[in-house]
């Protein structure tokens, strides 16, 4: 080989790591402790820290929920009543998972024996066209009314399922393996 083919030689092999480099860091997805995460419209993260909880969440009615006026919607005690609704693709409800419970709070995310400590809870607006695209069914199916829903993804979370929906004040939709289970307050 010529010292100018040599030199093409070399060139062409950096260009072709530094593409390759640019093409991996652009697919790569973020950290997610589900595999269904739905692609955000609008998220906003709650930290454990103290910090009060962000506007668009307090002012819920949390009766029952054990939690003062103006608090997060989600945080309580639920316990799993059923199966709603399974995607095209899961691996069909596993009944083991009815009567579990469940409890959301600034300091902890339990599910059964799993619990995570000062969790980060990250809310987001799902459209009902975005949930069609990412699960394959409508929001009508899980009893959701109207054009979008709130999700709440649980950072670093040891349990089943760190993602689910809220419905009502008294009701949320958590989804594992392609089933979507109903959590009642507790």
């Amino acid at each position: 080989m010529t010292m100018k083919t040599k030199k093409a030689a070399v060139l062409l092999l950096g260009a072709s790591i530094a593409l390759a480099a640019c093409s991996n860091a652009k697919n790569e997805p973020s950290p997610s402790p589900t595999a269904a995460a739905p692609s955000p419209q609008a998220s906003a993260s709650v930290q454990p820290s103290g910090a009060a909880p962000p506007a668009e969440t307090g002012g819920a009615d949390n009766a029952g929920s054990g939690a003062e006026a103006g608090a997060v919607r989600y945080f309580g005690e639920w316990k799993v009543t059923g199966d709603v609704a399974s995607t095209p693709v899961s691996a069909g409800p596993d009944e083991s998972l009815i009567g579990q419970e469940a409890s959301f709070s600034k300091e902890s995310a339990r599910f059964g024996d799993a619990e995570t400590a000062n969790p980060v809870y990250e809310e987001k607006s799902l459209t009902a066209e975005q949930f069609a695209q990412d699960y394959r069914m409508q929001l009508s199916d899980l009893g959701i009314e109207g054009e979008s829903a709130q999700t709440v993804e649980i950072k670093d979370f040891a349990g089943p399922s760190g993602m689910f929906f809220i419905k009502d004040d008294s009701t949320l939709l958590m989804i594992l393996d392609g089933v979507f289970y109903e959590l009642s307050r507790a």
